[in-house]
């Protein structure tokens, strides 16, 4: 359920999986999800939680004593019943070295290139936090808002409107005036060989050699 809802494409199987766990019929909502691509072998993941793991454990220092993530999680399972648990529980965080570098503080004091594209409905960084890192960079960023849902913004979700504002900061550096609002795009998501998608990618790989 958690990985489904970091893609608006796999919500179909994903209620359709649902409705079929409702009338007890686990066959049938397993084959669901393995048609729609839910189900994945676990080698091609261990790179991908890796990498994300050594971005989250590397980012600060985590808490060490179990005692309190078992805390977290009775309380959390009761506010978050769907994911609460899973996310308070214990990770390799915990075992972590501490960090090398200390905390880098969020100012506006700095040159103004950062683009911060966001979904309002991203279910794993959530258009809040992006809001407050907006107003923490003050004039040194731009935000692109889509209206969407999905992790990905940047050649995901088929939204041109964001799609072309990111390419043209990836290409030139340019940011936009002000802020953007994405409005949802019906049917717009760009699969793996559309060619805005192919064409966007090459510019930035021949942007990539130049430089």
């Amino acid at each position: 359920m958690r990985g489904t809802l970091y893609g608006e494409d796999g919500f179909p199987a994903f209620a359709q999986a649902w409705q079929q766990l409702k009338l007890d019929d686990a066959a049938g909502a397993r084959e669901t999800a393995r048609e729609a691509g839910l189900l994945r072998a676990a080698p091609p993941e261990d790179s991908s939680a890796a990498t994300l793991l050594s971005i989250l454990c590397n980012d600060t220092s985590w808490p060490r004593a179990v005692a309190s993530y078992k805390k977290d999680v009775r309380t959390d399972r009761r506010r978050y019943p769907l994911l609460g648990a899973f996310a308070a529980n214990i990770s390799p965080c915990a075992f972590w070295q501490p960090p090398l570098d200390k905390t880098v503080e969020i100012t506006d004091d700095g040159p103004a290139n950062v683009l911060i594209p966001q979904n309002t409905r991203d279910p794993a960084t959530i258009e809040s936090g992006a809001v407050d890192l907006r107003r923490a960079l003050g004039k040194r960023a731009r935000m692109v808002t889509v209206d969407g849902g999905g992790h990905g913004v940047y050649l995901t979700e088929g939204n041109a409107c964001a799609d072309n504002a990111t390419t043209r900061f990836l290409l030139g550096g340019s940011l936009p005036e002000t802020d953007e609002f994405c409005q949802a795009e019906s049917g717009a998501r760009t699969k793996a060989d559309d060619p805005r998608r192919e064409d966007a990618l090459r510019k930035l790989r021949a942007r990539q050699r130049l430089g």
